[in-house]
């Protein structure tokens, strides 16, 4: 090498050390410090893990679910299974006394003398004559409106990601409550199907994105307990006392929409979410939202440096990456390409069972109305059951528990078929209920698992998409009436082993009570994204 090149590398290599000098001992902490903070500890230490803020945001977003919680039932009351029969009046030769002679479902043409009668006359059987070749129309009106939530769940779902959390699940809550109230004055079975289907978009959306936005406001050792009131049950358990007082659908319908109507300003008044702000670069209304809520929460107004370094130094990639994020990026990272479809076939499942169940509380032995209740009581017990477990034995497990314990209550449905019991329908009631609450704990731990195990970026996008995955299961539910007259434990045995595979698929996850929620996705976990980002 000659003396000139030498020269040009001692020179070069004077420059990069200059350009390269060594970071003060002081900033290298500060620096280490702002990196190794998430956003769950900036705002915990800002707003706290739980206040009087967070306690309204939790009354208006999460009490709204007892509202929904009768939009999605009501129609099991309104379309239940009637019985009816084909009336003839008659009159004696000899008597001369008017008799009239029953046809149980006799679908024979309707003579001079011939009339219809139905045991209830509050469902939209009665009401508008869905007999023989119209039969089938009640559970295409339940469908329809698990198709609506499939469809909300998907569309909302992803504008979640991209246009916020709060704004979404607030549209999705409105339209439900303004369609319940419009379908109350259906004019016919077609106009009831259309409402049930917009009631069904709102539904979707609003589970999807609620549980989500709220939780994503609760600190790491509040979030099992919080998410673990059973609210939804609640409303499970008020229905069916409503519907001992109501037993119009039409009724319960207007009630629905007058109880939701105040939560409508209620939930409008609370803030975009901030770990969604701060995701999409809005550092600065990100902390507007802060220490309004520091303020509320009468905490000393919070130093908010660590939460713009942290922001500032992603804003920009999230940013640019924030409307890049969709379905189709969930199959790009190594850790949600099986994650994703693993739990939606969770979520499948237990939609399935749950539907298939509540929807055929009319055909269990007993008071339908006392049916429901108890579903909601066994549901309520469920959750707070599955939160003492999770105190116990984590979210993995507890989870492995309840599809174990609904798997094995429905096979004794199945068993008491099998055996020809004596007591096999009473046999089917009690365990339909049990089923039904071991299957509830497990879908209540399920959709917090949810929350937890997917990152800020992609947690909208990834829970529309199981929730996408799980109204497919609820489409099918109305659909498994006919199970019972192949076989009358055929949809008990079908939920055992749906809950039995599932039990075996949450043994492939790792436990995630006790963690922070993720913000992004580990350099370990990106997979093909990080490969495409490497090439460009």
């Amino acid at each position: 090498m000659s003396r000139q090149s030498l020269l040009a590398s001692k020179d070069d290599f004077k420059y990069h050390q200059v350009k390269m000098a060594p970071v003060k001992p002081e900033e290298a902490e500060v620096e280490s410090n702002q990196s190794n903070k998430s956003y769950q500890h900036i705002i915990s230490e800002a707003i706290g893990d739980m206040g009087r803020w967070q306690a309204f945001l939790i009354f208006a977003h999460f009490t709204p679910k007892i509202v929904m919680a009768w939009c999605m039932i009501i129609i099991s009351f309104g379309g239940a299974k009637t019985d009816w029969w084909k009336r003839t009046m008659e009159i004696d030769p000899i008597t001369n006394e008017t008799l009239y002679v029953n046809r149980l479902k006799d679908c024979s043409p309707l003579g001079i003398n011939d009339s219809i009668v139905y045991d209830n006359t509050y469902t939209i059987t009665a009401e508008w004559d869905l007999i023989c070749g119209l039969d089938y129309i009640p559970t295409w009106i339940k469908t329809s409106q698990m198709v609506g939530v499939m469809v909300g769940a998907g569309v909302l779902g992803q504008l979640g990601d991209w246009i916020g959390r709060q704004k979404c699940s607030w549209f999705a809550f409105t339209l439900s409550v303004v369609f319940i109230l419009i379908q109350a004055f259906s004019a016919n079975w077609i106009m009831m199907m259309v409402c049930a289907f917009v009631v069904g978009i709102g539904l979707g959306g609003f589970l999807v994105l609620n549980s989500i936005y709220v939780l994503e406001y609760i600190g790491t050792s509040w979030r099992s307990a919080i998410g673990f009131i059973p609210f939804w049950a609640s409303g499970v358990v008020i229905l069916g006392g409503l519907y001992s007082l109501l037993p119009n659908w039409r009724h319960l319908c207007i009630a629905s929409a007058i109880t939701g109507a105040p939560f409508i300003i209620f939930m409008w008044l609370t803030p975009e979410s901030i770990r969604w702000l701060l995701q999409h670069g809005k550092t600065e209304q990100a902390v507007e939202v802060v220490e309004k809520i520091a303020k509320h929460n009468k905490r000393a107004k919070p130093d908010l440096t660590d939460l713009k370094a942290v922001a500032d130094q992603e804003s920009s990639k999230l940013k640019e990456n924030a409307l890049k994020y969709n379905y189709m990026t969930l199959f790009k990272f190594k850790a949600t390409r099986w994650r994703c479809p693993l739990f939606g076939f969770f979520w499948f499942t237990c939609a399935y069972s749950y539907y298939a169940l509540t929807f055929g509380v009319s055909l269990l032995s007993g008071n339908p109305a006392a049916n429901m209740s108890l579903m909601g009581v066994g549901e309520g017990c469920s959750l707070i059951m599955c939160w003492a477990l999770t105190k116990k034995f984590g979210r993995k497990y507890t989870t492995v528990i309840l599809f174990t314990c609904t798997a094995l209550s429905s096979f004794v449905i199945t068993i008491g078929y099998a055996t020809k019991a004596e007591d096999s329908e009473t046999i089917k009631t009690v365990c339909a209920l049990v089923s039904r609450l071991f299957l509830s704990g497990a879908w209540g731990s399920l959709i917090i698992y949810t929350v937890e195990i997917f990152p800020t970026m992609l947690r909208s996008s990834a829970y529309g998409f199981v929730s996408i995955c799980g109204r497919i299961g609820g489409i099918v539910a109305p659909q498994s009436a006919p199970l019972y007259d192949v076989a009358k434990h055929l949809p008990y045995t079908i939920n055992g082993v749906l809950g039995g595979l599932c039990a075996l698929g949450v043994l492939l996850l790792h436990d995630t009570a006790t963690q922070d929620l993720q913000d992004k996705m580990d350099d370990d976990e990106e997979g093909d994204l990080k490969k495409e980002d490497t090439t460009v």
